[in-house]
Protein backbone atom coordinates (compact mmCIF):
# COMPACT_ATOMS: atom_id res chain seq x y z
CA UNK A 1 0.00 0.00 0.00
CA UNK A 2 1.23 2.74 -0.69
CA UNK A 3 1.54 6.62 1.22
CA UNK A 4 -1.08 9.19 1.14
CA UNK A 5 0.78 12.46 0.80
CA UNK A 6 -1.35 15.73 -0.15
CA UNK A 7 1.60 17.11 -2.01
CA UNK A 8 5.35 16.58 -2.35
CA UNK A 9 7.11 17.35 0.32
CA UNK A 10 9.87 19.62 -1.56
CA UNK A 11 6.75 21.88 -2.53
CA UNK A 12 5.89 22.41 0.57
CA UNK A 13 6.81 26.15 2.41
CA UNK A 14 6.05 27.69 5.57
CA UNK A 15 4.27 30.90 5.80
CA UNK A 16 2.41 33.25 9.02
CA UNK A 17 -1.10 34.12 8.84
CA UNK A 18 -1.87 37.23 8.70
CA UNK A 19 -5.49 37.40 8.14
CA UNK A 20 -8.29 36.93 5.75
CA UNK A 21 -9.89 39.44 3.69
CA UNK A 22 -12.69 36.86 2.40
CA UNK A 23 -13.32 33.62 2.48
CA UNK A 24 -10.76 31.95 -0.26
CA UNK A 25 -7.92 34.55 0.46
CA UNK A 26 -5.80 34.26 2.94
CA UNK A 27 -2.87 37.25 3.21
CA UNK A 28 0.24 35.78 5.28
CA UNK A 29 4.14 36.43 5.16
CA UNK A 30 6.39 34.67 3.18
CA UNK A 31 10.20 35.01 3.56
CA UNK A 32 9.87 38.80 4.53
CA UNK A 33 7.36 39.50 1.97
CA UNK A 34 3.76 39.77 2.18
CA UNK A 35 1.38 37.56 -0.11
CA UNK A 36 -2.20 36.33 -0.88
CA UNK A 37 -2.49 32.98 -0.74
CA UNK A 38 -5.61 30.90 -1.80
CA UNK A 39 -8.03 28.93 0.69
CA UNK A 40 -9.45 26.02 -0.63
CA UNK A 41 -11.89 25.91 2.54
CA UNK A 42 -15.20 27.73 2.82
CA UNK A 43 -15.40 27.02 6.53
CA UNK A 44 -15.49 30.11 9.47
CA UNK A 45 -12.15 28.33 10.90
CA UNK A 46 -12.04 30.45 13.81
CA UNK A 47 -10.73 28.25 16.08
CA UNK A 48 -7.38 27.65 13.29
CA UNK A 49 -6.72 31.02 11.87
CA UNK A 50 -5.22 33.58 13.96
CA UNK A 51 -2.29 35.91 13.06
CA UNK A 52 0.96 34.54 13.63
CA UNK A 53 0.34 30.65 13.03
CA UNK A 54 2.22 29.11 10.63
CA UNK A 55 0.30 27.91 7.44
CA UNK A 56 1.69 25.20 4.71
CA UNK A 57 1.75 26.52 1.71
CA UNK A 58 2.68 25.43 -2.22
CA UNK A 59 2.96 27.09 -5.26
CA UNK A 60 -0.20 26.94 -7.73
CA UNK A 61 0.21 24.64 -10.48
CA UNK A 62 1.33 25.99 -13.73
CA UNK A 63 -1.78 24.99 -15.83
CA UNK A 64 -3.95 26.59 -12.91
CA UNK A 65 -5.55 29.84 -14.27
CA UNK A 66 -6.00 31.38 -10.53
CA UNK A 67 -4.84 34.69 -9.44
CA UNK A 68 -3.23 34.04 -6.61
CA UNK A 69 0.24 32.33 -6.72
CA UNK A 70 -0.04 30.09 -3.86
CA UNK A 71 -2.21 27.31 -2.28
CA UNK A 72 -3.13 26.81 1.41
CA UNK A 73 -2.47 23.38 2.32
CA UNK A 74 -2.49 23.82 6.21
CA UNK A 75 -2.27 25.03 9.41
CA UNK A 76 -0.24 23.87 12.16
CA UNK A 77 -1.19 24.06 15.30
CA UNK A 78 0.48 22.86 18.73
CA UNK A 79 3.19 21.43 16.14
CA UNK A 80 0.43 19.29 14.49
CA UNK A 81 -0.64 19.89 10.69
CA UNK A 82 -4.33 20.87 10.59
CA UNK A 83 -4.79 20.23 6.65
CA UNK A 84 -7.14 22.63 5.46
CA UNK A 85 -7.76 22.07 1.57
CA UNK A 86 -11.09 20.19 1.33
CA UNK A 87 -10.40 20.06 -2.22
CA UNK A 88 -8.20 17.20 -1.49
CA UNK A 89 -10.51 15.56 0.83
CA UNK A 90 -11.97 13.15 -1.56
CA UNK A 91 -8.79 12.05 -2.72
CA UNK A 92 -7.99 11.30 0.59
CA UNK A 93 -11.35 9.82 1.18
CA UNK A 94 -10.76 7.76 -2.31
CA UNK A 95 -7.57 6.45 -0.96
CA UNK A 96 -8.82 5.16 2.28
CA UNK A 97 -11.57 3.32 0.65
CA UNK A 98 -9.42 1.70 -1.85
CA UNK A 99 -7.07 0.45 0.81
CA UNK A 100 -10.14 -0.94 3.29
CA UNK A 101 -8.97 1.50 5.66
CA UNK A 102 -12.81 2.12 6.58
CA UNK A 103 -14.26 -0.16 8.79
CA UNK A 104 -17.37 -0.85 7.23
CA UNK A 105 -16.58 -0.03 3.55
CA UNK A 106 -14.06 -3.43 2.76
CA UNK A 107 -14.62 -4.54 -0.50
CA UNK A 108 -15.90 -1.57 -2.04
CA UNK A 109 -14.07 0.31 -4.88
CA UNK A 110 -14.75 4.04 -6.38
CA UNK A 111 -16.75 3.26 -9.46
CA UNK A 112 -17.27 7.18 -10.24
CA UNK A 113 -17.35 10.25 -8.77
CA UNK A 114 -19.54 13.42 -9.05
CA UNK A 115 -22.48 11.22 -8.99
CA UNK A 116 -25.37 13.34 -9.35
CA UNK A 117 -29.33 12.60 -7.65
CA UNK A 118 -31.46 15.43 -7.93
CA UNK A 119 -30.46 18.75 -6.54
CA UNK A 120 -27.15 17.17 -5.01
CA UNK A 121 -24.11 16.17 -6.27
CA UNK A 122 -22.31 12.97 -4.34
CA UNK A 123 -18.48 12.47 -4.33
CA UNK A 124 -18.32 8.79 -4.89
CA UNK A 125 -20.53 6.24 -6.32
CA UNK A 126 -19.29 2.86 -4.98
CA UNK A 127 -19.40 -0.89 -6.11
CA UNK A 128 -18.63 -3.95 -4.43
CA UNK A 129 -19.23 -5.78 -7.59
CA UNK A 130 -23.19 -6.43 -6.86
CA UNK A 131 -24.54 -3.47 -5.18
CA UNK A 132 -24.14 0.29 -5.71
CA UNK A 133 -22.95 2.59 -2.60
CA UNK A 134 -23.38 6.65 -2.36
CA UNK A 135 -21.01 7.92 -0.50
CA UNK A 136 -20.36 11.95 0.61
CA UNK A 137 -17.64 13.20 1.92
CA UNK A 138 -16.90 16.11 4.67
CA UNK A 139 -14.34 17.42 5.89
CA UNK A 140 -13.75 17.95 9.72
CA UNK A 141 -11.47 20.85 10.86
CA UNK A 142 -13.56 22.09 14.21
CA UNK A 143 -12.61 19.60 17.56
CA UNK A 144 -11.85 20.48 20.77
CA UNK A 145 -10.10 18.40 23.23
CA UNK A 146 -12.24 15.27 22.63
CA UNK A 147 -15.34 16.11 20.67
CA UNK A 148 -15.29 16.61 16.77
CA UNK A 149 -18.10 18.50 15.05
CA UNK A 150 -19.65 19.22 12.17
CA UNK A 151 -19.95 22.08 10.34
CA UNK A 152 -18.64 24.82 11.78
CA UNK A 153 -20.78 27.28 9.71
CA UNK A 154 -24.83 27.07 8.67
CA UNK A 155 -24.39 24.32 5.33
CA UNK A 156 -27.64 24.09 3.56
CA UNK A 157 -25.71 22.26 0.97
CA UNK A 158 -24.71 19.88 4.00
CA UNK A 159 -28.11 19.34 5.18
CA UNK A 160 -29.61 18.67 1.29
CA UNK A 161 -27.37 16.06 1.23
CA UNK A 162 -28.36 14.17 3.98
CA UNK A 163 -32.58 14.39 2.94
CA UNK A 164 -31.37 13.31 -0.68
CA UNK A 165 -28.90 10.21 0.47
CA UNK A 166 -31.73 9.01 2.94
CA UNK A 167 -34.50 8.99 -0.25
CA UNK A 168 -31.84 7.13 -1.79
CA UNK A 169 -31.37 4.38 1.21
CA UNK A 170 -35.42 4.65 1.43
CA UNK A 171 -34.76 3.26 -2.21
CA UNK A 172 -32.95 0.34 -1.27
CA UNK A 173 -29.56 1.62 -1.88
CA UNK A 174 -26.54 1.82 0.51
CA UNK A 175 -25.74 5.17 1.39
CA UNK A 176 -23.16 6.95 3.81
CA UNK A 177 -21.42 9.70 4.90
CA UNK A 178 -17.29 9.83 5.86
CA UNK A 179 -16.58 12.47 7.96
CA UNK A 180 -12.36 12.80 7.53
CA UNK A 181 -11.79 14.37 11.07
CA UNK A 182 -8.39 16.32 10.50
CA UNK A 183 -6.91 15.39 13.97
CA UNK A 184 -6.37 11.77 16.03
CA UNK A 185 -6.74 12.92 19.33
CA UNK A 186 -10.81 13.25 19.43
CA UNK A 187 -12.77 10.58 20.89
CA UNK A 188 -16.17 11.70 19.91
CA UNK A 189 -18.22 12.96 17.09
CA UNK A 190 -21.08 15.46 17.30
CA UNK A 191 -22.95 17.03 14.15
CA UNK A 192 -22.62 20.55 15.48
CA UNK A 193 -26.27 21.72 16.80
CA UNK A 194 -24.98 24.84 18.37
CA UNK A 195 -24.42 25.85 14.84
CA UNK A 196 -26.29 24.09 12.72
CA UNK A 197 -29.20 22.75 14.22
CA UNK A 198 -30.65 21.67 11.35
CA UNK A 199 -28.14 19.50 9.90
CA UNK A 200 -27.73 17.75 13.25
CA UNK A 201 -31.34 17.09 12.93
CA UNK A 202 -31.67 15.52 9.41
CA UNK A 203 -28.23 13.95 10.32
CA UNK A 204 -29.93 12.63 13.84
CA UNK A 205 -33.08 11.64 11.78
CA UNK A 206 -31.19 9.67 9.15
CA UNK A 207 -28.56 7.32 11.22
CA UNK A 208 -31.05 4.43 11.00
CA UNK A 209 -30.71 4.80 7.20
CA UNK A 210 -27.24 5.99 6.26
CA UNK A 211 -23.92 4.58 7.56
CA UNK A 212 -21.77 7.65 9.26
CA UNK A 213 -17.99 7.00 9.37
CA UNK A 214 -16.56 10.07 11.86
CA UNK A 215 -12.27 8.92 11.12
CA UNK A 216 -10.04 10.04 12.36
CA UNK A 217 -6.29 10.71 10.33
CA UNK A 218 -2.80 11.68 11.84
CA UNK A 219 -1.19 13.79 9.47
CA UNK A 220 2.72 14.07 9.86
CA UNK A 221 4.70 16.97 9.16
CA UNK A 222 5.30 16.75 5.74
CA UNK A 223 1.35 15.85 5.00
CA UNK A 224 1.77 12.30 4.80
CA UNK A 225 -1.04 10.50 6.38
CA UNK A 226 0.64 8.11 8.95
CA UNK A 227 -2.20 6.98 10.66
CA UNK A 228 -6.04 6.09 10.42
CA UNK A 229 -8.17 5.26 13.65
CA UNK A 230 -11.46 3.91 13.97
CA UNK A 231 -14.55 5.72 13.64
CA UNK A 232 -15.46 7.50 16.36
CA UNK A 233 -18.14 6.97 19.07
CA UNK A 234 -21.72 9.56 18.18
CA UNK A 235 -23.26 10.09 21.21
CA UNK A 236 -26.54 10.59 20.03
CA UNK A 237 -27.78 11.02 23.35
CA UNK A 238 -25.96 14.09 24.04
CA UNK A 239 -27.53 15.46 21.08
CA UNK A 240 -30.83 14.59 21.76
CA UNK A 241 -30.95 16.45 25.42
CA UNK A 242 -28.34 19.28 24.52
CA UNK A 243 -29.80 20.60 21.43
CA UNK A 244 -33.01 21.99 22.20
CA UNK A 245 -33.98 25.78 21.46
CA UNK A 246 -32.31 26.48 24.88
CA UNK A 247 -29.35 27.73 26.36
CA UNK A 248 -26.87 30.87 26.23
CA UNK A 249 -26.10 33.09 23.66
CA UNK A 250 -23.54 35.83 23.21
CA UNK A 251 -23.89 39.04 21.17
CA UNK A 252 -21.10 40.96 19.47
CA UNK A 253 -21.60 44.68 18.99
CA UNK A 254 -19.40 46.99 17.10
CA UNK A 255 -19.48 50.88 18.28
CA UNK A 256 -17.90 52.85 15.12
CA UNK A 257 -17.67 56.74 17.38
CA UNK A 258 -18.50 57.55 21.02
CA UNK A 259 -21.88 57.63 21.75
CA UNK A 260 -24.36 58.53 24.38
CA UNK A 261 -26.76 55.81 25.26
CA UNK A 262 -29.90 56.16 27.18
CA UNK A 263 -30.10 53.44 29.58
CA UNK A 264 -32.92 54.33 31.14
CA UNK A 265 -35.65 57.26 30.97
CA UNK A 266 -34.23 59.56 33.67
CA UNK A 267 -30.17 58.02 33.10
CA UNK A 268 -27.51 58.03 29.81
CA UNK A 269 -24.19 56.71 29.97
CA UNK A 270 -21.25 57.73 27.25
CA UNK A 271 -19.87 54.79 25.66
CA UNK A 272 -16.34 54.64 23.79
CA UNK A 273 -15.73 52.86 20.21
CA UNK A 274 -14.74 49.57 20.14
CA UNK A 275 -16.68 46.32 20.66
CA UNK A 276 -19.38 44.89 23.48
CA UNK A 277 -20.35 41.50 24.03
CA UNK A 278 -23.49 40.91 26.32
CA UNK A 279 -24.31 37.31 27.40
CA UNK A 280 -27.96 36.25 28.29
CA UNK A 281 -30.12 32.80 28.51
CA UNK A 282 -33.26 31.74 27.36
CA UNK A 283 -34.92 28.64 29.13
CA UNK A 284 -36.86 28.31 25.95
CA UNK A 285 -37.11 29.74 22.31
CA UNK A 286 -33.79 30.24 21.95
CA UNK A 287 -33.75 31.25 18.25
CA UNK A 288 -36.31 33.66 18.43
CA UNK A 289 -34.43 35.56 21.31
CA UNK A 290 -31.19 35.38 19.29
CA UNK A 291 -33.01 36.74 16.53
CA UNK A 292 -34.49 39.25 18.44
CA UNK A 293 -31.33 40.46 19.80
CA UNK A 294 -29.73 40.73 16.78
CA UNK A 295 -32.35 43.40 14.88
CA UNK A 296 -31.69 46.64 15.06
CA UNK A 297 -34.58 49.23 15.24
CA UNK A 298 -34.89 52.49 13.37
CA UNK A 299 -34.48 55.46 15.25
CA UNK A 300 -33.76 54.29 18.75
CA UNK A 301 -31.08 55.57 20.82
CA UNK A 302 -32.42 53.56 23.94
CA UNK A 303 -30.20 50.69 24.20
CA UNK A 304 -26.45 50.27 23.06
CA UNK A 305 -27.79 47.58 20.34
CA UNK A 306 -29.32 49.82 18.43
CA UNK A 307 -26.86 52.22 18.11
CA UNK A 308 -24.22 49.39 16.89
CA UNK A 309 -23.33 46.93 14.37
CA UNK A 310 -24.05 43.77 15.45
CA UNK A 311 -21.53 41.36 14.49
CA UNK A 312 -22.56 38.40 15.51
CA UNK A 313 -25.11 36.38 18.26
CA UNK A 314 -23.34 33.04 19.22
CA UNK A 315 -25.44 30.43 20.11
CA UNK A 316 -24.45 28.29 23.09
CA UNK A 317 -27.23 25.41 23.33
CA UNK A 318 -27.40 23.54 26.57
CA UNK A 319 -29.85 21.73 28.77
CA UNK A 320 -28.89 23.71 31.80
CA UNK A 321 -27.96 27.61 32.07
CA UNK A 322 -24.31 28.33 31.24
CA UNK A 323 -24.74 32.11 31.40
CA UNK A 324 -23.20 33.03 34.63
CA UNK A 325 -20.23 30.43 34.06
CA UNK A 326 -19.74 32.53 30.16
CA UNK A 327 -20.14 35.94 32.33
CA UNK A 328 -16.94 34.71 34.24
CA UNK A 329 -15.13 33.57 31.29
CA UNK A 330 -15.67 36.56 28.79
CA UNK A 331 -15.02 38.99 31.79
CA UNK A 332 -11.56 37.65 32.14
CA UNK A 333 -10.78 37.98 28.87
CA UNK A 334 -12.03 41.44 28.38
CA UNK A 335 -10.84 45.05 28.51
CA UNK A 336 -13.35 45.86 30.55
CA UNK A 337 -16.71 44.95 32.37
CA UNK A 338 -19.64 47.61 32.22
CA UNK A 339 -20.72 47.95 36.32
CA UNK A 340 -24.15 48.17 36.98
CA UNK A 341 -25.15 47.23 33.24
CA UNK A 342 -26.99 43.34 33.37
CA UNK A 343 -29.35 42.34 30.38
CA UNK A 344 -30.46 39.13 31.78
CA UNK A 345 -32.59 38.75 34.82
CA UNK A 346 -29.39 36.68 36.86
CA UNK A 347 -28.20 38.47 39.68
CA UNK A 348 -25.07 39.52 38.30
CA UNK A 349 -23.16 43.00 38.41
CA UNK A 350 -22.79 43.12 34.80
CA UNK A 351 -23.34 40.73 31.99
CA UNK A 352 -21.76 43.70 29.32
CA UNK A 353 -17.86 43.55 28.59
CA UNK A 354 -15.55 45.94 26.30
CA UNK A 355 -13.02 44.58 23.83
CA UNK A 356 -10.71 46.81 22.38
CA UNK A 357 -10.18 44.62 19.44
CA UNK A 358 -12.59 42.04 17.51
CA UNK A 359 -12.97 39.06 20.24
CA UNK A 360 -13.74 36.83 17.03
CA UNK A 361 -9.89 37.60 16.55
CA UNK A 362 -9.34 37.12 19.97
CA UNK A 363 -7.34 33.19 20.39
CA UNK A 364 -9.04 32.89 24.05
CA UNK A 365 -12.42 33.87 22.95
CA UNK A 366 -12.59 31.37 20.55
CA UNK A 367 -10.93 28.86 22.66
CA UNK A 368 -13.49 29.61 25.45
CA UNK A 369 -16.39 29.75 23.05
CA UNK A 370 -15.67 26.29 21.58
CA UNK A 371 -15.11 25.26 24.88
CA UNK A 372 -18.68 25.60 26.20
CA UNK A 373 -19.95 24.68 22.93
CA UNK A 374 -17.71 20.85 23.06
CA UNK A 375 -15.34 19.69 25.69
CA UNK A 376 -17.96 21.31 28.21
CA UNK A 377 -20.49 18.19 27.27
CA UNK A 378 -17.40 15.94 29.11
CA UNK A 379 -18.10 17.78 32.15
CA UNK A 380 -21.70 17.93 32.26
CA UNK A 381 -22.69 14.45 30.96
CA UNK A 382 -19.84 12.45 32.66
CA UNK A 383 -18.62 11.34 28.82
CA UNK A 384 -15.18 9.31 29.88
CA UNK A 385 -13.58 6.63 27.93
CA UNK A 386 -15.35 3.15 28.14
CA UNK A 387 -18.99 4.84 29.33
CA UNK A 388 -21.63 4.94 26.78
CA UNK A 389 -23.51 8.18 26.47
Amino acid sequence: MSDFRLVDPSQIQHAIFIRRPNRFIVECLLNGNIILAFLPNPGRLWELLFPGRKLMISKKRADSKRKTDYTVLAVIVEDHPIMLDTHSANSLAEWLVSNNMINGLEGWKVKRAEVKYKRSRFDFLLHDGKNDYYLEVKSCTLFGKDIAMFPDSPSERASRHIIELAELAKKGYRCGILFIIQSPFPRYFLPDFHTDPLFAKYLSSARDLLDIFPVPVYWENDLKVSRVGGSLEIPWAVMEKESGDRGSYLVILELENVQSVSVSSHEKRYFRSGYYVYIASAAKDLDRKMARDGRKRKNSSYYLRDLSRVIKVLPVRSSVSLEQDLTKAVHALSDNKIPSFAFSSYNTESDLFYFESNPLKNEGFIKALFFFRMDNLMNLLNLDHGKDA
